[in-house]
């Protein structure tokens, strides 16, 4: 019984593949998931579908998928760009799209099954019949050990079968014995020429970089040496094996040692000569991972570049990149592409370091370039990754349609490669994207396709989205329900910040420094600090971006602390290096509306009345900017919520009412419960101001909103119209729900209620003391350390 199709055959109880005069014996994972195509073929098959019918357990479910499909297409000799059977479908899953001939045993998914009492009758109904299937299936596995024999050792066999898993290595940083710091970029350029060699061996899976250095970052501290903390980490299961190397000079030559450790105890040590660096370091680094893997296979020298000299510049680069930032790295592959004009390795990452330093026009005419280059298309792993950097850029740029179809593309890349950092990145920026169409539920999808392949508490790329305020709420929901555990992940941010500046990992310590400044949990001097240690640092690197990202998150942290003014100079810096460097308008919308808050609050909490009509000015301004667009709602509607608090401090409240309508419809047609409640209250109590109690209370009943706020509005509203038993029962309901921000004045006010003789003394000035609406970006429930008694 076997499927054919085009020049194949298949047997699916031997799990042999046929081809010509050739047999393939497939692993038992590879055999299960070709039948599955097979038997589901002409229709979409989502990765989901395919882990709940293959791979019911395991660690490494999501890798195992990726690299099977990476298999099976190397033994049919498939591709993903000329697909002749297996066609990706980006976000969708797979799709067979070749012919198949079925057993005439072998049903396909979508025909009906036989009666299940036909199959029992050749046993029951037929002894006469035994005899011969004795015999038949005498002579099937007969046929059955000649076909394994021959599989295994026909030596014209067109593909030598993989091993089912791979040994997992985990690499740890070389270290520069010469005394010499201008040698560390040597550490690093040859550890990334072997980590690539042994990647393209096939024969061990290497520990990416990030969660790597994150595993060292999260264990160091326990050990005394890196060798104890490797170890450690082995057998807590992350890796088999582990690889230490140094980097001296004896007698006037470069000398590597390394030690090659396992699980096993057992230990391999060698060293490798090279007299000079002229020797050519692809070449060394092809022998040393010849020397890691043994005979137990071939490695391929990885080429960089013709020229040594434009590898070497290349190298460095990476070096720098890691080390010293955009800034100093972008010299080195400019230097790099100047002695190999050709060298696509180096030209990816200028693109890259261009857009991050501010030079979009260079860096797109390079991306354009190279998407044109028959060499990139050649090498699926260094396409993906730069179809991920013109990807970010674009979602920089706002240019959400173009970033999501580049994003989508290096998905497809990743079928052929082994990389499930990469894969996790770029389905992080989908969900970025996502989250700014306010499409939820992929974004939600995107967040757990990230997670399930690369699960570090990593809060460097969400940039706190979680941590609600204006213009970037949670897509629904209250603020609880967070994708980031902020406890945890404030103590292993604590352990990177410790480990990125012991070792000078001096971009790595930028972005963890940003990360710790916007975990709230933190102690409010310590994220000032890693606030200003960021700041400091992506300007000494030239990360534009992340200038203007964190002088204007810091902008935001002083408008929580009702100092406007320090507020407006952070943000100011940003709209600097805005107007002078990089125009960006997302980033120039939100620094417009996070400096027309910052006037509002100074206005705010000095009663000052010109700093309000500043404010207001500034609003409008920006939703004159915004109003001939299809794009950007999200800050409209923060915008009109935030112009309409500034009117209600003016005490303009039917324009104040006009605003806050506008935001309620917007965030209604995005979806955005969370913010759609901070709408809901506004308007509450501006109909409170006008008199109109009834509308107050159709509001409050609405949707499904849990604020401590639409209580209080209610109670007042249902306590206006004489309804004291409705009064009381919202008060009853926030001291339920918000127990730990109830307050003196609520008690007081909950005991008047209760006691008609008290109801006409206190309760006149009821309204006068409501808490107003735009306290709301500074209230307790931020954790702002606010004494709310």
């Amino acid at each position: 019984m076997s499927y054919t199709f085009n020049s194949y055959s298949f047997d699916p109880v031997l799990g042999v593949l046929y081809f010509q005069e050739n047999a393939v014996q497939l692993r038992p994972k590879l055999a299960q998931l070709l039948e599955y195509f097979l038997l589901n073929a002409g229709r979409i098959i989502t990765r989901e579908e395919l882990l709940s019918a293959l791979w019911v357990n395991g660690e490494y479910r999501e890798s195992s998928l990726t690299q099977s499909i990476r298999e099976l297409r190397k033994q049919l000799s498939d591709s993903v760009q000329n697909p002749l059977f297996i066609k990706t479908y980006p976000q969708r899953g797979y799709i067979w799209i070749c012919e198949v001939d079925m057993p005439c045993n072998v049903l396909s998914a979508d025909e009906p099954a036989p009666e299940p009492t036909r199959t029992m009758a050749f046993f029951t109904d037929s002894p006469q019949r035994l005899p011969a299937l004795v015999l038949t299936l005498c002579i099937f596995i007969a046929g059955l050990f000649l076909m394994i024999g021959f599989t295994m050792v026909d030596p014209s066999s067109k593909t030598v079968s993989e091993a089912h898993h791979n040994e997992r290595l985990l690499v740890a940083p070389f270290k520069n014995l010469t005394g010499e710091t201008e040698f560390d970029w040597l550490n690093y350029g040859l550890r990334h020429l072997l980590i690539q060699n042994l990647k393209e061996s096939g024969v061990v899976t290497v520990i990416p970089n990030q969660p790597a250095f994150h595993l060292l970052s999260q264990e160091h501290e326990a050990h005394d040496n890196v060798g104890s903390t490797l170890q450690s980490l082995v057998e807590q299961g992350h890796a088999e094996r582990w690889l230490e190397a140094t980097v001296s000079q004896e007698s006037g030559r470069f000398v590597f040692h390394y030690t090659l450790s396992d699980i096993q105890g057992k230990i391999k040590k060698g060293v490798i000569y090279s007299d000079d660096l002229n020797h050519p370091l692809p070449n060394l680094a092809t022998t040393f991972a010849q020397q890691v893997i043994g005979k137990t296979g071939m490695v391929s020298t990885y080429h960089v570049s013709e020229s040594d000299f434009s590898t070497k510049d290349y190298l460095e680069g990476l070096y720098a990149l890691e080390t010293r930032g955009v800034g100093l790295a972008m010299r080195y592959f400019e230097a790099s592409v100047l002695h190999d004009p050709n060298n696509i390795h180096a030209l990816v990452e200028l693109a890259r370091t261009y857009w991050h330093t501010g030079r979009l026009q260079q860096a797109t005419e390079i991306f354009e370039q190279l998407s044109q280059s028959a060499g990139l298309l050649a090498k699926p792993s260094l396409n993906a990754r730069m179809l991920e950097y013109w990807g970010e850029m674009k979602i920089a740029k706002g240019e959400y349609t173009q970033a999501n179809t580049l994003l989508e593309h290096a998905l497809v890349m990743t079928d052929e490669i082994d990389n499930d950092v990469l894969r996790s990145k770029i389905y992080r920026k989908l969900a970025t994207i996502a989250w700014q169409q306010q499409q939820w539920s992929k974004y939600q999808h995107f967040v757990s396709q990230a997670k399930n392949l690369f699960e570090i508490h990593d809060m460097t790329e969400s940039e706190a989205r979680r941590l609600y305020y204006i213009g970037n709420p949670p897509p629904a929901g209250p603020e609880t329900d967070q994708t980031v555990d902020l406890e945890d992940s404030l103590q292993s941010l604590y352990k990177s910040v410790r480990y990125y500046r012991k070792n000078g990992n001096l971009s790595s310590l930028m972005k963890t420094y940003f990360a710790l400044g916007q975990n709230y949990l933190a102690p409010l001097e310590e994220r000032n600090q890693a606030l200003l240690s960021a700041l400091k640092l992506a300007t000494d690197q030239q990360e534009l971006v992340y200038q203007i990202k964190i002088a204007n998150y810091l902008g935001f942290y002083f408008i929580q602390l009702h100092e406007g003014e320090k507020a407006i100079e952070y943000i100011e810096l940003a709209e600097q290096v805005l107007n002078d460097e990089l125009d960006i308008a997302p980033l120039r919308y939100r620094n417009q509306l996070l400096l027309s808050m910052a006037k509002m609050d100074h206005g705010i909490a000095n009663n000052d009345k010109s700093a309000l009509h500043q404010a207001k000015a500034s609003f409008a301004q920006l939703l004159g900017s915004l109003e001939s667009l299809n794009s950007h709602d999200n800050i409209k509607a923060d915008a009109y919520l935030l112009l309409s608090w500034t009117e209600l401090a003016l005490q303009q409240s039917q324009s104040a009412l006009l605003n806050q309508q506008a935001a309620y419809n917007l965030y209604t047609r995005l979806n955005m419960h969370d913010s759609l409640s901070y709408a809901v209250y506004s308007l509450m109590y501006t109909h409170l101001t006008l008199g109109d109690d009834h509308r107050a209370i159709e509001l409050a009943n609405s949707g499904q909103f849990n604020k401590k706020l639409i209580y209080d509005y209610t109670a007042l509203a249902f306590y206006r119209l004489g309804d004291v038993d409705n009064a009381i029962g919202q008060l009853d309901k926030m001291k339920k729900q918000f127990a730990h921000y109830w307050q003196i004045s609520d008690e007081r006010r909950y005991k008047q209620l209760a006691d008609p003789a008290l109801q006409q003394n206190e309760l006149m000035r009821w309204f006068s003391s409501l808490q107003k609406p735009y306290s709301v970006y500074c209230e307790s429930e931020w954790n702002f350390q606010i004494d709310v008694n």
